[in-house]
């Protein structure tokens, strides 16, 4: 097996922000200010599969990302078929209401601590599902929670850990 650093970690959204050791991938390429190429793979995801295969990633990181997405469902299910069973989903969304959150006219939904548990928790129908909706099936693949914190101090944000849950 091989050891953490050699693990495949994605920076969704990272821009000119990527974080040593994370594949970067974002819809345009960011030109920094040594005219190098910051982004590593330009693609639409909300539109396009991640280029990785079933399981074989063990970290995706979406700072300041799921909030800008129009079709969460299909980006957040790439996100969940790539990440390993041990593998997490960690970032963070601006808490909704707050300048944080209305200032950015390309948000396109607003998150609260408990917008989370939707994907989290067991459906009563649909053992294989989340928690939310009860007795239906929206086609959101289901996580566990490991963290949700909601932070005021000075950010306005809600700080997020995500494992997928994989039967």
């Amino acid at each position: 097996t091989s050891n953490y650093m050699d693990a495949i970690k994605l920076d969704i959204g990272s821009g000119r922000n990527k974080p040593s050791g994370y594949t970067s991938i974002d819809l345009v390429q960011i030109i920094d200010g040594n005219k190098d190429k910051t982004v590593d793979i330009v693609m639409d995801i909300e539109k396009e599969l991640l280029p990785y295969d079933d399981s074989t990633v063990a970290e995706v990181r979406a700072m300041n990302v799921l909030e800008h997405l129009n079709d969460l469902r299909f980006a957040l299910n790439e996100m969940w078929r790539v990440l390993s069973p041990d593998g997490c989903l960690v970032g963070c969304v601006p808490i909704a209401g707050t300048s944080s959150d209305f200032k950015d006219p390309t948000h396109v939904r607003h998150f609260t601590k408990d917008t989370f548990s939707y994907f989290t928790g067991q459906s009563l129908a649909f053992p294989d599902k989340p928690s939310h909706p009860k007795y239906a099936d929206y086609g959101f693949k289901p996580w566990y929670k490991i963290e949700v914190i909601e932070k005021h101090e000075g950010d306005d944000l809600i700080y997020f850990k995500l494992k997928p849950r994989k039967i």
